[in-house]
């Protein structure tokens, strides 16, 4: 019995660097996920009532970067263990439009 125990915990010790995800991290990170998802079609919406006023908001950046979250944590969730490269978020989501006086 003893020599399982010490096997077991052995085990645990060697496994644990080859996966980076604790089992609360990929909780959380598949919460963020659904979370994101619920915000696209708000972003959508959001977008249908915009006006058409001097400074815009760009919805389709907005709504790409979403879901290259997602994709990212999504990625991350199933292959931890590879690296990998990431693409830049916009961050940047108004514009100013001149208006000729």
């Amino acid at each position: 019995m003893k020599k399982i125990l010490a096997l077991a915990l052995t085990l645990s010790f060697v496994s644990a660097p080859l996966s980076a995800l604790t089992w609360e991290e990929a909780e959380y990170l598949n919460k963020l996920k659904q979370h994101l998802g619920a915000s696209i079609p708000i972003a959508e919406r959001a977008s249908a009532a915009a006006s058409s006023g001097r400074v815009q908001f760009k919805y389709g950046q907005l709504k790409a970067d979403l879901e290259e979250m997602q994709r990212l944590i999504e990625q991350h969730l199933n292959s931890p263990q590879f690296p990998r490269s990431l693409t830049d978020l916009t961050l940047s989501y108004s514009s100013v439009i001149r208006q000729e006086e």
